[in-house]
């Protein structure tokens, strides 16, 4: 009998197959784009803010937009292998599926948590660019780290997108069992 598959090696494993797909990078691409325009064009056309978050929270706008690129990433990647087969090989090399779904899991969360955090970054420099505050739009502190934090919740969006497929497919209960 072979050895299990370490959980690193099934995290390589994942992480390989997301970023080789085309539909991946797309949706990254859209989500930035949509993301930081539509952040960089609400900083631009506000003129002057009451306070740094809400300054902050106009230049954050564009997420609201952007979230249906980050759900077609998750529902990419978990559709994905059922669509060509591939989650045979992939339940083959690592039959234990709570396992498999971690990692897949993780990755495409901590894929889009870390582009969240970058562009919600970059929301906060247009709403510090763009935006007349008094005192400002510091990095912390006046409201701006509840509106960074609000927005980092869109690094688990594509988890619940996938989840009810992969719950049936792993035999777990549903709510419309």
């Amino acid at each position: 009998m072979s050895a299990p598959v370490r959980f690193p090696a099934v995290l390589r494993s994942e992480w390989t197959k997301l970023v080789s797909v085309r539909s991946t990078w797309w949706s990254a691409a859209v989500y930035v784009l949509v993301a930081g325009a539509f952040g960089w064009l609400a900083a631009s056309t506000t003129p002057s803010a009451d306070s740094a978050g809400n300054a902050v929270g106009i230049a954050l706008i564009g997420f609201g937009f952007a979230q249906f690129a980050v759900v077609v990433v998750g529902v990419t990647a978990a559709a994905g292998e059922f669509a060509t087969g591939m989650v045979l090989a992939s339940l083959a090399a690592v039959p234990r599926r709570v396992r498999w779904l971690a990692a897949k899991t993780g990755v495409v969360a901590g894929a889009v948590a870390g582009l969240t955090g970058v562009l919600a970054l970059v929301c906060w420099l247009a709403a510090r660019s763009l935006t007349a505050v008094d005192g400002g739009v510091p990095l912390v502190g006046a409201g701006v780290g509840r509106a960074l934090g609000f927005y980092a919740r869109l690094g688990f969006t594509p988890i619940p997108v996938a989840d009810p497929g992969r719950a049936v497919y792993l035999g777990l209960p549903t709510s419309w069992d």
